[in-house]
């Protein structure tokens, strides 16, 4: 979807000032305060996510991805160098965010930045955001295996169902996040779980829901998948997405049913955030925060897994059909699919048997928000789902 706004609200300088300037002094201020320290003055940014000026940790220089590399929010760690200073603060909501501080920020083009760990992120720059490559925040699935996205199925959710029954039964339900997840696909012997429902915008940076386990057969049903991660990017100056950038909070497949077990539900897609007097995104850059697929119901094999959430504005593929035995399909994720069409942006039901196991259902879509000052936002871009300001 291409869609372009603006919100009213006006934004405050702030600065570290400190010998010198540098790295303790991004903004390149001279002058002390009474203990020797750099002082600051008020930014406020608009999203009020933090406080610059009450953050524990002195702003680092400019932050340059150029390669590919690894953030984990758990212990503030960067693959390959020396990690930003940042520090972990408790939102209101409860869930703790790792903040980045850094005088610039930005990826360059054909270098990725992955982000996994257990919190959220925030990257908080005392001037400019650039991302010309991609910043990778998705939970992604290789057969069993899940690498989750940061600050990936966090607590508080509508909660996706686990489908029941002892062989044959029925499909997880997918996660639920800006709009709900798909329900599981109902089995020969047992009952589908509900997806997940929907949650307000939040006022928080926090990551979407988790997609339901399908039933357990002759082995486990299938696991559900872990939810899209999330985002923050607030910079003091602005933020450019460029033609080229790419921002991905997608959730994660369901698995495939095990053994005459459910198939597991879709992860719902995540959280993107981007918080500067002046946010541009450019015409072909995307962002996108869609849900997983679910898994396919299957009898005496295992299951094909559903797709993960991606680069896209289709639905991520629920796990498919024509390889198993008496099959259902896996529910499709949510994406912005047909415009003006909020149901598009559900996941899909997961398909049910009358002899076989059930599916499980699509995990709904994330949130895509941003806060500029008026007349600042331009978007030339491509949003799955659309991109809202609050």
């Amino acid at each position: 979807m291409r869609w372009m706004g603006t919100l009213l609200i006006v934004v405050a300088g702030c600065s570290f000032s400190g010998p010198g300037g540098g790295a303790s002094n991004p903004d390149g201020m001279v002058g002390d305060g009474a203990d020797g320290a750099p002082t600051c003055t008020s930014w406020s940014p608009i999203a009020r996510h933090v406080v610059p000026c009450d953050l524990p940790v002195t702003p680092g220089p400019a932050w340059m991805v150029t390669s590919n590399s690894t953030f984990d929010t758990t212990d503030g760690s960067v693959s390959g160098g020396n990690p930003p200073p940042s520090t972990v603060v408790n939102q209101g909501s409860g869930v703790s965010l790792r903040v980045i501080s850094v005088g610039s920020f930005e990826v360059a083009p054909g270098a990725t930045l992955r982000v996994i760990g257990s919190q959220p992120l925030l990257v908080l720059s005392w001037s400019t955001i650039q991302v010309a490559g991609i910043i990778e925040v998705g939970s992604i699935r290789a057969g069993a295996t899940v690498e989750k996205g940061a600050g990936a199925d966090r607590s508080g959710c509508s909660a996706a169902g686990n489908g029941t029954g002892n062989s044959n039964g029925g499909g997880g339900g997918g996660g639920g996040y800006r709009l709900g997840g798909g329900a599981g696909g109902n089995g020969s012997n047992g009952s589908p779980g509900v997806g997940g429902g929907s949650i307000s915008a939040p006022m928080d940076v926090y990551g979407g829901c988790a997609g339901g386990r399908g039933a357990g057969g002759g082995g486990a049903g299938g696991a559900g998948g872990s939810s899209g991660g999330a985002i923050q990017l607030t910079a003091k100056t602005s933020i450019t997405i460029a033609s080229t950038g790419r921002i991905n909070a997608g959730g994660a497949g369901g698995r495939g049913a095990q053994s005459n077990g459910g198939g597991g539900g879709g992860g719902s897609g995540g959280f993107i955030g981007l918080d500067a007097p002046m946010v541009t995104v450019e015409s072909n850059a995307v962002l996108a925060a869609n849900g997983g697929g679910g898994g396919t119901g299957c009898k005496s094999q295992s299951g094909p897994d559903g797709s993960n959430g991606s680069l896209v504005i289709t639905r991520a593929p629920g796990g498919p059909a024509a390889v198993c035995m008496g099959p259902t399909a896996g529910g499709g994720g949510g994406a912005f699919v047909t415009s003006g069409s909020s149901m598009e942006m559900q996941g899909e039901v997961g398909g049910s048997s009358s002899n076989d196991s059930g599916a499980g259902g699509g995990g709904g879509v994330g949130y895509i928000l941003a806060w500029a000052s008026a007349g600042m936002l331009q978007f030339q871009g491509t949003s799955s789902p659309a991109l809202q300001q609050p």
